[in-house]
């Protein structure tokens, strides 16, 4: 498929899918909310925006620059792209997802991540996003290959053929997995071989 036709289809699908971000924006926005007020309201929190990285609730100082904010309100205006709950340990982390599953907030899911626990709209995964692509762009699931090594990424392991996961991931996510590696170095062999 060449390159003009490629970026033709992403491009004549650019204002059905912002409308689409929009409306799960302020749908996990006003589920996020509530969730902060009913399970949360002191547990950190860091929100990915397209150009800025807000924290909430935070003591500790995370591996990246934070703008900490009072409030989940202050982000209106912001394009969310990711939002994590920081747990003390694995066990809080599960508390809270299993906690999230039960609940009346069916709009949006919990993945464990270690101690993190990242959210996004039920129907918003890595997976959901390949089947998409592929339809969209004409690829054959067959024809992709995925990597990863969290909860967020079995549904995106499920939607390929080829999916890989890390001799360190969480055996969850290795049920999903073709194999293991070490690194996507190793991967990227193994897909080199197989194409040559």
């Amino acid at each position: 498929m060449e390159k003009k036709s490629v970026m033709k289809k992403i491009t004549g699908s650019r204002e059905a899918l912002l409308a689409v971000v929009l409306i799960v924006l302020f749908v996990i926005i006003t589920a996020i909310k509530k969730i902060i007020n009913e399970y949360a309201s002191d547990i950190p929190l860091t929100v990915h925006t397209k150009d800025n990285v807000f924290s909430c609730n935070q003591k500790k100082q995370y591996n990246l620059p934070t703008t900490p904010i009072s409030s989940i309100d202050l982000l209106k205006t912001e394009k969310l792209y990711g939002m994590s709950f920081h747990f003390k340990d694995n066990k809080s982390a599960k508390a809270f997802a299993d906690w999230l599953e039960k609940s009346d907030h069916q709009e949006v899911r919990a993945f464990v991540n270690i101690q993190d626990v990242d959210m996004a709209c039920r129907d918003c995964s890595k997976g959901n996003a390949i089947n998409i692509l592929c339809q969209k762009l004409g690829f054959m699931h067959e024809q992709i290959y995925a990597i990863g090594d969290a909860e967020n990424d079995i549904d995106m392991l499920r939607a390929t053929k080829h999916g890989y996961t890390f001799h360190h991931s969480p055996a969850t996510v290795k049920q999903y997995a073709e194999g293991c590696v070490k690194s996507v170095s190793e991967l990227i062999d193994k897909i080199l071989k197989r194409t040559n």
